[in-house]
């Protein structure tokens, strides 16, 4: 067959046949460039080809790309969503890295490509893909709940940590158990964090693939929560004891329940109770992608009763079931003030002196998938963020992975834990649901996100409805109902 552009394959190995010791890689202008990836690889060339002849067989052997080969800009989108897992994210010229044999190797994007077999305009598709502000945040909140962001040592995690405090700032938590200021927060209001095992994600899937429930089934969340939508399982799971009716989802329940029991100190029902439902967020004309209002879920006068007879009260928890994680506000009650502003110091101390609340903290938890997070039942908190990939919600007439009617995003587990009858006779529904605001001008920000805050994720985090157009400003309290 005669080497054409669109033979694509055959440019790709034959680009791979030349690499070698020498290899100088090349921008799409002609120009050398510093980069010494190919170079540096010393003895491994041979490894390194036969790698990447499988890697690029795997990508052209896929359809869809085989079918939009000659479209520069398409071809580029699914350059990049393919290279996106291996992407190092550590500045727009960074490169992919790649585990071959026993070692990691990082190439740059301008070689990779010309391995692929595609040239500077799939080049400039992907690179858009890859460094776009948005899912170049969310890399960076994925990436900083794998290690200790403040205190580690080597060059490349010293280089995160700088990216994560000039893309976000400390009100933005990444929630890992590598993290000493995660587990801090949690600990602090009572919480509880979990790295599920192998077993508990399996059961998660499950629950996913088999019970997600239909279309129909999904209801709005009214009172301030017009992101977030919410159904029960599907196909017939119960929503009370949800993991222990299958045995494929019982590890979950497994790993969890005994933190949960343990944070109580003990059992005060005859069994373990808790209700599971989905949560999807999706963004609102009303509300743009600003969270609830501040709210509680539980009834306070029977949390309160908890709290006084049996010092512990009921809990509520979250997981994430899409890859791209969730985020969920917290406000700490002026409890957490290692992190305050020296204008919040001062306004507490003047409203101490009033015989005032002092002003509230607020955090914004990004939890990955794999982790599990429990708060207690009269922590003040709000969701509904919308951020990184929208996944089908099936309907009644067909699965999941035929389904068109609607997309959602951050699909996420929500457990209600009852430690008492008392909590379980209550429910969890929205007339159980306290609002927390204050209209008095020296109150009225306590209990609204933070503009700032908001300002930096809807610029490098979070998606925006075209009914808003000021494209990077924080919404205020105008645009609250």
């Amino acid at each position: 067959m005669p080497k054409t552009s669109a033979d694509k394959l055959k440019l790709a190995k034959e680009e791979i046949a030349s690499l070698s010791e020498d290899y100088q890689c090349r921008s799409f202008h002609g120009g050398v460039l510093k980069c010494s990836c190919i170079m540096d690889l010393q003895g491994n060339i041979g490894t390194v080809k036969a790698f990447f002849t499988n890697e690029v067989e795997e990508f052209w052997d896929v359809k869809i790309h085989y079918d939009h080969r000659t479209d520069r800009n398409v071809i580029g989108v699914f350059l990049g969503e393919y290279l996106y897992p291996y992407f190092t994210s550590q500045h727009e010229r960074s490169g992919c890295k790649f585990k071959i044999g026993q070692d990691e190797h990082e190439f740059c994007l301008s070689t990779i490509t010309r391995i692929f077999g595609l040239g500077q305009h799939a080049f400039t598709k992907a690179r858009s893909v890859l460094v776009n502000k948005k899912s170049f945040g969310l890399n960076i909140l994925k990436k900083g709940c794998e290690f200790d962001l403040l205190n580690s040592k080597d060059e490349e995690h010293q280089k995160l940590n700088y990216l994560f405090n000039k893309w976000f700032n400390h009100k933005v938590v990444p929630m890992s158990l590598k993290s000493p200021r995660a587990i801090s927060l949690i600990e602090n209001i009572g919480g509880i964090m979990l790295e599920l095992t192998n077993e508990s994600l399996a059961s998660i899937d499950f629950i996913f693939a088999n019970y997600h429930p239909s279309f129909e089934d999904v209801v709005g969340v009214t009172n301030g929560g017009e992101n977030i939508r919410y159904a029960p399982p599907g196909n017939g799971l119960a929503r009370q004891k949800t993991f222990d009716t299958v045995e494929e989802l019982k590890p979950f329940i497994e790993q969890v329940k005994p933190a949960v029991i343990s944070k109580w100190k003990k059992l005060y029902m005859d069994e373990f109770e808790y209700e599971t439902l989905f949560l999807f967020s999706t963004l609102s004309g009303e509300r743009d992608n600003i969270p609830q209002l501040a709210h509680c879920d539980l009834q306070l006068t029977s949390i309160a009763f908890e709290k006084m007879h049996f010092k512990s009260q009921s809990m509520i928890g979250f997981t994430p079931i899409n890859d791209d994680g969730m985020m969920i506000m917290i406000w700490t009650e002026g409890k957490h003030k290692k992190f305050r502003s020296n204008e919040e110091k001062l306004e507490d101390r003047k409203r101490k002196l009033d015989e005032e609340d002092v002003c509230p903290g607020q955090y914004f938890l990004y939890i990955p998938r794999g982790i599990f997070v429990a708060i207690p039942g009269d922590t003040i908190h709000a969701g509904g963020f919308c951020f990184g990939k929208k996944l089908p919600c099936p309907t009644k007439k067909s699965g999941i992975n035929e389904a068109k009617v609607e997309y959602f995003q951050n699909q996420r587990l929500h457990f209600t834990f009852p430690m008492t009858n008392l909590t379980l006779e209550d429910g969890e529904d929205e007339d159980t649901i306290i609002i927390y605001s204050d209209d008095r001008p020296r109150f009225k920000k306590d209990f609204l996100p933070d503009e700032d805050t908001m300002a930096i994720l809807f610029k490098n985090l979070l998606d925006r409805h075209p009914n808003f157009d000021s494209k990077d400003e924080a919404p205020t309290s105008k645009n609250s109902k």
